[in-house]
């Protein structure tokens, strides 16, 4: 369990000692408590840390470094108390997926239980209900996406098969526990990884039992799609934020 210490170079204003680390996800549970995580700079490796504000983020206190977390890249609370953080630890030449938990408004984290086997990067992370929590990311060897559910709250996860070729997942959103949007990679010809990769976006209502690839997006994109946000207003009605880079390498914006 590693808890929060003094403010380490972060404020709501201007700070004289900057934290070596970029800090990848934010959220807020009232107009006074946030939560933000970071992961290590690479000039300054070191380990992921939190960021916790009580005051409406004009004053933040930090973990120190977190053992055994390389990088932190999403986070999602399910009640005021109840956090869950997702990133990565390397180990070796390969890096282990590691969830982070809170359940004291993200004054102490601890780890959680070990993970099903083979899971590696995890880069997103959605929890409709205070039990209920979709995970996504890629395998140890980075080939193959994964997605993990619990409904338990972190204390046991269960891997959900995916459609053959899938790659990496790097976003996802569930609106309820089991209705569920993700965004990733697969291979352009499935078992092929010399045939490249195209955009894929699956949708399941069953909590990762089955999956259904949504059609190509209408009016792009051009070039390479970049996605970093999927967010849904209603059940029925989401969006997806990113940009593409055509030919000529200008980034155009996105929202569908």
């Amino acid at each position: 369990t590693t808890t929060m210490s003094a403010v380490q170079g972060v404020s709501g204003q201007s700070t004289n000692g900057a934290l070596a680390s970029s800090f990848q996800a934010i959220t807020c549970t009232s107009q006074q408590m946030c939560v933000a995580a970071a992961g290590q700079d690479n000039s300054a490796p070191g380990g992921a840390l939190v960021a916790l504000s009580t005051d409406g983020g004009a004053h933040w206190a930090t973990t120190s470094p977190l053992a055994r977390v390389t990088q932190l890249n999403a986070m999602a609370c399910t009640t005021s108390t109840s956090c869950i953080a997702v990133g990565w630890n390397a180990v070796g030449n390969n890096q282990a997926g590691v969830v982070l938990q809170t359940f004291d408004g993200g004054h102490s984290w601890r780890i959680g239980p070990a993970l099903p086997k083979g899971v590696g990067i995890l880069h997103g992370v959605s929890c409709p209900t205070p039990t209920y929590c979709m995970v996504v990311g890629s395998s140890t060897d980075g080939i193959f996406g994964v997605a993990l559910s619990t409904s338990t709250m972190g204390s046991q996860w269960t891997s959900r098969a995916l459609p053959p070729g899938q790659r990496t997942l790097s976003l996802v959103t569930c609106t309820t526990p089991g209705a569920c949007i993700v965004e990733g990679i697969r291979e352009a010809t499935v078992s092929d990884l010399s045939s490249g990769e195209q955009l894929s976006i699956l949708t399941t209502v069953d909590g990762g039992s089955s999956w259904t690839q949504s059609a190509s997006l209408v009016g792009g994109p051009i070039g390479v799609a970049n996605f970093k946000g999927l967010a849904c207003s209603t059940p029925m009605r989401c969006f997806l934020a990113g940009d593409s880079t055509p030919g000529d390498g200008s980034p155009t914006g996105m929202i569908f």
